[in-house]
């Protein structure tokens, strides 16, 4: 019995701290649930990815809500990227048996690390600054639309490659190359999570990898962490935003670096 009860308390332990980490700045609870949920309470891997997933619905839907009560959703975009994002991580799929996974995660993790570390030191303005000197984006800017539908397929196609969430990916392709807010990417990406998510729970629970009373104890638990870091993120300015973001990209790198080699 108190086995039992110490189990569902580390499962709402990691449900709030997955909550509390993704609400900020969108991404996914499996950097911290897929990892928690094999190593600590001993599920199979495709059982902790279902269940990361439905929790992931519910972090999206409940820090969506509250981006999208502030005014910092794009609706529009957010179907757009959800289409061809979708799209291009079936795709992506395909192609990641053929991977070499360690190499990979390291070079994704690194890569995010140092994405991080730019947005901490310099915030949100001047990051944007670089890039648009950097780089002719008044031409994508101009078709909106179809730029979108383009970067949709693409960050979807390296998301499904990589095995990885492209809620976080997307927000920083909304800020660095269209341009949004730092709060609008946010919460446009939030409602993006929602859709590619639930379409992964769905398939997931059809190959019975979703266990419902887990789920039924980490949902809670990331709602209100979720609700907590979204109305705490919503009351910053943009840089402030942009550094937090920043700080938690880094430790999401750190992650999949260190993990490559558990």
């Amino acid at each position: 019995m108190l086995e039992i009860c110490g189990e569902a308390v580390i499962v709402m332990l990691l449900g709030l701290g997955a909550g509390l980490f993704v609400g900020t700045s969108s991404g996914t609870a499996g950097t911290l649930l897929i990892p928690g949920l094999t190593m600590v309470v001993g599920y199979a891997t495709p059982r902790a990815i279902g269940t990361s997933l439905a929790v992931d619905v519910v972090i999206g839907g409940t820090a969506g809500l509250i981006f999208l009560r502030n005014n910092n959703v794009d609706l529009r975009s957010s179907f757009l990227l959800a289409v061809t994002g979708l799209a291009g991580a079936i795709m992506g799929s395909i192609f990641t048996a053929d991977a070499p996974e360690a190499g990979m995660n390291v070079f994704i993790g690194l890569f995010l690390m140092l994405i991080g570390i730019s947005f901490v030191k310099n915030g949100a303005k001047r990051n944007v600054y670089f890039v648009q000197n950097a780089a002719p984006l008044t031409v994508i800017r101009r078709h909106k639309t179809t730029a979108l539908l383009c970067l949709g397929f693409i960050v979807g196609t390296i998301s499904g490659f990589a095995g990885l969430g492209g809620g976080r990916m997307m927000m920083l392709v909304l800020i660095l190359v269209l341009g949004y807010s730092v709060h609008t990417a946010v919460g446009t990406s939030f409602i993006l999570m929602l859709f590619v998510a639930g379409a992964g729970a769905v398939s997931h629970a059809f190959h019975h990898e979703v266990v419902p009373g887990t789920v039924a104890l980490l949902a809670p638990a990331a709602a209100a962490g979720a609700l907590t870091a979204s109305t705490v993120a919503n009351k910053i300015d943009e840089d402030r935003l942009a550094r937090v973001v920043g700080a938690i990209i880094v430790a999401l790198g750190v992650l999949l670096a260190v993990r490559t080699f558990w």
